[in-house]
């Protein structure tokens, strides 16, 4: 699971910088990258070795071991705990920050895309190396440290107008992503049977896409009200509220 974050990450290292080189191009140029997803798709169709379980379950029987799996507090709480980590990410990091970036320091399209692209690259490192941290820092400690790096990375950002502050902040970022991320995969795979796993994943993705989706939604609420700083204040209060829910529901 950390080697795939850290794959994730890389690519997520690379498309905020081409992006934004593209988009010195002009605005509709950045799109022309989704025509990798052709030759992907191709390489899966062909290459994938995706071995079936050959055991057959009725759909009756196959929902309710589904929900007797799933209706447990550990399942809810990491459910809730990736809803709110996609909130942050897209409805703060990815929606805001470019913002902060552009409004207080008058950088271009360019200098944001490589800047973003730097928490990516540190997150593929800490991800690189998450077997060797998992040996230190069991799963407790490392979602909580991992939500407190998130936390002191946005109240940084609030008030941020120096790009000292802001390399230090997307350090922070990086860092808690590449602990977060591979954390919480690797325990949802931990909850999820053999037979129920394709289910348990399949939610836990629309689990995220609630958070994708409603993050800009509720982070714009409150920069409406106070513009970027409160934006961030309030990524910082979910990152500790995320510590409150971990507490609560995630007792083992």
């Amino acid at each position: 699971m950390g080697y795939n974050a850290s794959v994730l990450s890389i690519g997520t290292a690379f498309y905020p910088f081409i992006g934004g080189s593209l988009a010195m191009l002009g605005w509709n140029f950045p799109f022309i990258l989704t025509l990798f997803a052709i030759p992907a798709g191709l390489v899966l169709i062909w290459r994938l070795d995706n071995p079936e379980l050959e055991e057959k379950q009725k759909m009756k029987q196959y929902l309710k071991n589904v929900w007797k799996n799933i209706n447990k507090k550990n399942v809810w709480g990491i459910f809730i705990i990736t809803t709110l980590l996609f909130v942050m990410l897209y409805g703060v990091y990815l929606t805001y920050f470019p913002l902060l970036l552009e409004n207080r320091l008058n950088a271009n399209s360019f200098r944001i895309g490589l800047i973003m692209s730097f928490a990516s690259i540190t997150t593929a490192l800490v991800s690189f190396n998450y077997g060797k941290l998992s040996r230190y820092l069991n799963f407790h400690k490392l979602l909580i440290f991992g939500f407190i790096l998130y936390s002191i990375c946005m109240l940084i950002l609030s008030g941020a107008y120096n790009w000292l502050f802001i390399i230090i902040s997307v350090f922070l970022f990086g860092l808690g992503q590449g602990l977060l991320i591979p954390t919480v995969q690797n325990y949802m795979v931990d909850l999820a049977p053999m037979k129920e796993r394709a289910a348990f994943m399949s939610i836990n993705s629309v689990v995220l896409r609630v958070g994708q989706t409603i993050g800009p939604l509720i982070i714009g609420i409150f920069y409406g009200i106070g513009g970027l700083q409160w934006a961030f204040i309030v990524g910082s209060i979910i990152a500790i509220s995320q510590i409150i829910v971990k507490l609560f529901l995630i007792t083992k």
